[in-house]
């Protein structure tokens, strides 16, 4: 069963496939990444899995351009697991979790807290006349690097060639580096009011990935990944 996920923040398109149980992600198994994911305890109230956990071979972690449109040009291809979540008709919660190495992890946190500094301000033609605005948002101190962002989104936007909603507002995405670790998360359909149960998700989450990290270690070693030659 094959599924298209449209991730504005990202400004890619993932195809993904359901997961299949145990299948290795290197030292990492998709079953341990699945376990990384929050349980219903941890969702903001109101919200309730939709979708997944699906599985994606393509995900590319590292640091790109940030006023680019494409997938980062430099990185580390890793499976990454995603869960959906939903809350009524307007409200889209996404969590991705993938290993891809504490270097890369780091790497993606680091592109996803320049966006706002490099390109404040952006356009994407994929998805119609929809323009984005990026701002940096404050985070709690969790994990060993962490960025959050806030999108405006205005135009109108075209989802899969059809007509979008003409305004589809904020999104408040964050990136969150553990160990080999990366957790990534998206909140669509969103008011400033938000914003606060939106960090407390993604702390509660961040908790959820040191535990795992610990697990992790305890069974595979302390991840000693050196940095790619001739990277920073």
């Amino acid at each position: 069963m094959r599924r298209i996920i449209t991730t504005f923040g990202l400004v890619t398109a993932l195809v993904v496939a359901m997961s299949a149980p145990a299948a290795a992600v290197g030292a990492t198994t998709v079953d341990q990444l699945e376990a990384a994911l929050p349980a219903a305890v941890d969702l903001p109230t109101g919200y309730t899995v939709s979708g997944g956990p699906y599985t994606d071979e393509t995900w590319l972690f590292g640091y790109g351009r940030p006023c680019d449109n494409d997938e980062d040009k430099s990185g580390r291809k890793a499976t990454a697991v995603t869960q959906e979540y939903r809350s009524g008709s307007d409200r889209h919660l996404e969590m991705v979790v993938a290993a891809p190495g504490s270097y890369w992890a780091r790497e993606f946190v680091r592109h996803w807290a320049d966006r706002p500094i490099r390109c404040p301000h952006n356009t994407n033609a994929a998805y119609g006349s929809v323009e984005m605005d990026y701002t940096s948002m404050p985070l709690p101190a969790v994990g060993d690097a962490s960025a959050g962002v806030i999108t405006v989104l205005t135009g109108q936007m075209r989802l899969d060639g059809l007509p979008g909603p003409a305004n589809p507002a904020r999104e408040l995405s964050a990136a969150v580096a553990v160990g080999d670790l990366l957790g990534f998360y998206e909140l669509h359909g969103v008011t400033p009011a938000d914003g606060a149960g939106f960090m407390e998700f993604v702390a509660r989450s961040a908790a959820k990935l040191i535990r795992i990290k610990g697990q992790l270690d305890a069974s595979n070693g302390p991840a000693r990944e050196r940095p790619p030659s001739g990277t920073r």
